[in-house]
C-alpha cells in the first residue's frame, strides 16, 4: 500500500497541469471508457448483475491508473498504477476515525447487506479536499451541502442556503 508521505511526495512531483485541462481530459476518457464497455445499465435495480458490476470494477480501476487525482492545491497530478490501486483496495483498514470530540467520524467498510449506519458524506463530488467527501453528523449534513440537493431523510433539518 502506498504510504502516506509518499502520495504527498507525489502531491508536490506529479505532473503540473491546470484544472481545466485535467477535468477535459477526464470527461474524454469517460467518454471513451464509456463507449468501449457499452454497458446498458437498468436503473430499475440498485445493484447490477454481476457481469456487469465486474465490468464496471475493471474499467474503473484502469480509468484511475490512466487519469490519476488531480491536488488542486499542486495543481499536480497523483499517477497510481493498476497494481498500486489494487493492493491499496485489497490492504486498506477496514475502519479508522477522523476528527476529535464532536467532530469524530469512525469511517467502516461497508459491504452488500450490511446493517451498519453508513453515515451522510456531505460536499461536492469531485475537485475538493478527501475526493469531494466531508462526512458530516445529521444536523449539520444541509447546511454544509449548501443546498445542493433534498435531504429526504432530515426534513425538519433541510432548507436550502
Amino acid at each position: 500500500m502506498i504510504s502516506l508521505l509518499e502520495a504527498q511526495e507525489r502531491c508536490q512531483k506529479g505532473p503540473l497541469m491546470e484544472d481545466k485541462a485535467f477535468d477535459r481530459k477526464f470527461q474524454l476518457k469517460l467518454r471513451e471508457v464509456s463507449a468501449k464497455l457499452n454497458l446498458k445499465l437498468d436503473f430499475a435495480e440498485v445493484i447490477p448483475a454481476p457481469d456487469i458490476a465486474d465490468a464496471i470494477f475493471e474499467a474503473a480501476i484502469d480509468f484511475a491508473a490512466d487519469i490519476g487525482l488531480y491536488n488542486v492545491d499542486t495543481k499536480r497530478v497523483l499517477q497510481f498504477s493498476r497494481d498500486e490501486i489494487i493492493d491499496t483496495i485489497t490492504t486498506r483498514k477496514q475502519k479508522f476515525t477522523i476528527g476529535e470530540g464532536r467532530d469524530m467520524v469512525t469511517v467502516r467498510a461497508r459491504s452488500f447487506g450490511d446493517k451498519h449506519f453508513a453515515g451522510k458524506d456531505a460536499g461536492a463530488g469531485g475537485r475538493s479536499h478527501f475526493g469531494g467527501v466531508l462526512h458530516t453528523h445529521s444536523p449539520f449534513l444541509c447546511p454544509t451541502a449548501g443546498g445542493a440537493g433534498d435531504c429526504p431523510r432530515l426534513p425538519d433539518q433541510c432548507q436550502r442556503v
